[in-house]
Parts: structure tokens; C-alpha cells; sequence
């Protein structure tokens, strides 16, 4: 034998039994329904084992569990089974020679049950809690392996069952039919058709969730003060405005659409008047006046520059034949605000003598829009003289 065959065998005799790994499992069992049957719990790589311990867990309604024995590798040992708990079973072992198990393949326990469920039914037989020991009690390095119990249907006797799988446009139907004594579902579900991002009520992308890829967009709604955002959202297959539009308010001059209508400041409009006129009381043909007059804007919103003129007129009602004498420029004015200005004008030659009337005219030429166009003016009486 070489040197490292040698150095191999005495590392392998020293070793301890709790360094080998062992693979516990149960078989995927089909038997016919309504009878009583013992189901193995296997185990590979069984060198040293001297103990070992399950909790196994399964339906009811398949099986109902009467006990467990001993298995081809463990004859002559304690077994022990407590059933107490409903759909489960805990088996126990020991090895009371303690000389523990010399190797190989095979079953360490018997699991008896009575199938109790019908042609067809399955359930799976599952370890919870799996332990394996030597001689000296030390737990060996171990992994386990659930399996599957099925009750075998009888292919004549058996009535196909509808079925239905899929969800959305996946969803298809099928047939439970028994083949080979296992119950078979023909359904196969059909294939996504977008990316469900449209809202249709319908999931198109085969998730269980109708229109779940459709992406709100930002609405607005409402004008003026009442403007405000929303999405455009998607709600049982429709689209639905979240957006609500505010409340309108009582309309004020303040460059603002306060009550909603889309129309900005209506109402709100500048009115000029002449609040103020000086004169002299008498005045010769020929002769240089000077006129005093305040130009204010009683409107409730600004009003552009304008042109105050005077007049000489025979009555206090300004005509178009009355005889322009001036005028003077007035700036942009604001609610409220006035314009104070003087301006020196001459009585015609030749202006008979009597009583004649100065006439101060706002906005003369008409170059602002104003709520009221027809009280422009104001006279103040003034004598003639030769």
C-alpha cells in the first residue's frame, strides 16, 4: 500500500462518527384509497447511528396516522410514536446494545396510517424537527428530505372535474381527469397580451391586478382663483379626474379672476371726472385766463394718461360747436388718485359780450375706456366785457 493510501485509512479510523453526514428521507408514496399503509423513513450514509428523532407533519384529510415500527435497519431497537397532535407525528429510536449502526442504505422507521381521502387527494409528508445521534449522544451532521403522498384515482370510474387556471386574459380552462391512477389537470393557462398599462378593467399582463401598469397624468381644472391640479387616474377600468376646481370668490380689482369666470377684473373700470374747476368771474374778449382745475380717477381700477381740455360755451352743457381754448396732458392715474394742473388760455377777439361758460372736459379725446363715459365734465360760469 502507498504512504498516502495509508495516511487516508488512519485519518478515516480516527475520525469520529459525528463527522459523517447523514440524508434522511421519505418516498413519494401512491396507493389506492381505503387502505392501511406503512411508509418508510429512509436513510444513506447510516454509519453511526445509534438514535434519531422526527417530526413529521401531513393533511388530515388524506391520512390519519396509527403508529410507527422499527425499519429494516433498526431491528431490535426502542422505538417510540407520539400521535397526540392532530397531522403530525414525532417517532423515536434508540439502539439499546448501543453498538449503533455499521453503514449502508435503508429505513430507520415504519409510519403507519389509514388513508382516509379520496381518489386523487395528496398530501405532502413533511419533517419539522429532524435528529440523529451515536453512541455518545452527539448529534450527527444530517439533512432530510420531505416526500409526497397520493391516492390513486381508477381511471374508468373517474368523472372529470372542471378546472379553471390562469388569471386576466391567462385564464383558460381545463379538465381534472385521472390518467395512470394520478389525477392530471389539463388546464393550461394562456399568455400575458400587453403590459397593462392602458384602463380597461382587464389584466392584460396576467398578474391578478387589472390595469396595475397605467401611469396617472397631471390634469388641471378650474380658472382664476379657482385653478388647481389633479391626475387623470385609472379606477375600475375608467379614467376618473381627481382634480376638483376650487371655490369662487366675490370679484375685486386686483388683476385676479376672483370669481372664476375666466373674465378678469369685469366691473372693475377707471372714471374720470374734473372734482375741481377755478375760473376767473369775468374776463375781457382778447384777454388771457388762467384755469385751475383736479382731474381724478374715482374708478376702482387705473386709468392711462389722458387729455383735460377747456371750453367756451354759452350754456353749462358741453356741445361740439362750443370753442376749444386748451388743454393740458394728465398722466396715468390710480383708483383714488388725482391730477392738479393750471393752464392759461385766451378769450377770443371779437367775443361778444354776456355770460358764457368754461368747461372743463376729462379725457376729451376719449382714450380710455372708463364705467362712465357721460360725467366728464364740469362749468363754471364767467361775464364777457367788450
Amino acid at each position: 500500500m502507498r504512504r498516502w493510501e495509508i495516511l487516508l485509512f488512519c485519518v478515516a479510523m480516527f475520525l469520529p462518527v459525528s463527522a459523517f453526514s447523514a440524508v434522511v428521507s421519505i418516498p413519494d408514496t401512491q396507493v389506492d384509497a381505503g387502505v392501511m399503509i406503512e411508509i418508510p423513513v429512509m436513510v444513506d450514509n447510516a454509519a453511526g447511528i445509534a438514535g434519531f428523532q422526527f417530526t413529521i407533519t401531513y393533511d388530515l384529510s388524506v391520512l390519519r396516522a396509527t403508529g410507527a415500527v422499527g425499519g429494516n435497519l433498526t431491528t431490535g431497537w426502542m422505538i417510540t410514536t407520539n400521535i397526540n397532535t392532530a397531522g403530525q407525528i414525532i417517532v423515536g429510536g434508540l439502539d439499546t446494545s448501543l453498538t449503533g449502526l455499521s453503514g449502508g442504505s435503508g429505513s430507520l422507521a415504519g409510519l403507519v396510517f389509514n388513508v382516509v381521502g379520496n381518489p386523487g387527494d395528496s398530501t405532502l409528508l413533511n419533517f419539522t424537527f429532524t435528529k440523529l445521534t451515536d453512541t455518545m449522544g452527539v448529534v450527527i451532521p444530517s439533512s432530510a428530505t420531505s416526500g409526497t403522498f397520493s391516492i390513486l384515482c381508477i381511471d374508468n370510474d373517474y368523472v372529470p372535474i372542471p378546472t379553471t387556471c390562469g388569471v386576466g386574459v391567462c385564464q383558460a380552462t381545463g379538465e381534472l381527469i385521472c390518467q395512470n391512477g394520478l389525477l392530471i389537470d389539463t388546464c393550461q393557462p394562456g399568455q400575458p397580451t400587453g403590459n397593462d398599462d392602458n384602463c380597461n378593467g382587464i389584466d392584460e399582463n396576467c398578474n391578478g391586478i387589472a390595469d396595475d401598469g397605467y401611469i396617472p397624468t397631471p390634469t388641471t381644472c378650474g380658472m382664476g382663483v379657482c385653478l388647481l391640479t389633479g391626475e387623470l387616474i385609472c379606477q375600475n377600468g375608467s379614467t376618473v379626474d381627481t382634480c376638483t376646481p376650487g371655490t369662487p370668490q366675490t370679484e375685486v380689482c386686483d388683476g385676479i379672476d376672483n370669481d372664476c369666470d375666466g373674465l378678469i377684473d369685469e366691473g372693475c373700470m377707471p372714471d374720470l371726472i374734473i372734482s375741481a374747476l377755478s375760473v376767473p368771474s369775468t374776463a375781457t374778449a382778447g384777454q388771457s385766463i388762467t384755469i385751475s382745475d383736479t382731474t381724478k380717477n374715482q374708478g376702482t381700477t387705473s386709468a392711462g394718461a389722458s387729455t383735460t381740455k377747456y371750453y367756451l360755451s354759452t350754456n353749462a352743457t358741453y356741445e361740439a360747436s362750443d370753442i376749444l381754448l386748451g388743454s393740458r396732458s394728465i398722466p396715468s392715474l390710480t383708483s383714488g388718485a388725482t391730477s392738479l394742473g393750471r393752464a392759461r388760455v385766451t378769450i377770443p377777439s371779437g367775443t361778444t359780450a354776456g355770460t358764457y361758460y368754461i368747461i372743463s372736459r376729462a379725457d376729451a379725446n376719449n382714450a380710455v375706456s372708463e364705467i362712465n363715459e357721460k360725467n366728464n365734465n364740469r362749468a363754471r360760469a364767467i361775464t364777457i366785457s367788450p
